[in-house]
């Protein structure tokens, strides 16, 4: 990770807001384009984020996701990561071959922290203000880099508190 990278987005949701459920068929199909097409990443996402989309339930989430991850691991050459907040999916999606933490909750989720420094695998962090369900009542940054450096704090001492401990 010492250069820009692009991450291909590979939704298995039917309701995904990047390609309406077109590729949940078709995923491997999808995959190989997106590789073929330069993606160094392919993320795997089974739970919707768009505006006004209701919470997957856990087994729903990884019954989505992780037979992608498995099914994908050998056609693919790039890594594969798995796009979610939740820390028992992308402990199920590792026991699959997920090489990619891709977290959309920074890390907030109870057993998220400790789970990616066990794991020891790089973590993608998506800059969330607020929660998931509510980003788009006001989506307007009053600064971006001082709310992304504020996150950044906020992990970097749960960090520290975690290593103390």
């Amino acid at each position: 990770m010492t250069r820009p990278q692009v991450m291909g987005v590979l939704n298995v949701t039917p309701e995904s807001f990047s390609d309406g459920g077109d590729f949940f068929v078709l995923y491997k199909a999808r995959a190989l384009q997106m590789e073929a097409e330069g993606t160094a990443i392919v993320d795997i996402g089974g739970e919707s984020i768009r505006p006004g989309a209701l919470p997957v339930a856990m087994d729903d989430e990884i019954g989505r996701a992780v037979w992608v991850i498995e099914a994908l691991q050998s056609p693919l050459k790039v890594p594969i990561s798995i796009d979610t907040r939740k820390p028992e999916l992308v402990r199920a999606a590792i026991q699959a071959g997920a090489g990619y933490i891709n977290d959309i909750n920074v890390l907030r989720e109870t057993g998220a922290l400790e789970l990616a420094a066990e794991s020891a695998l790089p973590v993608c962090l998506m800059h969330l203000r607020g929660e998931q369900r509510s980003i788009q009542a006001d989506p307007r940054n009053k600064n971006v880099v001082d709310e992304v450096a504020a996150t950044w704090q906020t992990l970097q001492m749960n960090v520290a508190l975690q290593n103390i401990n």
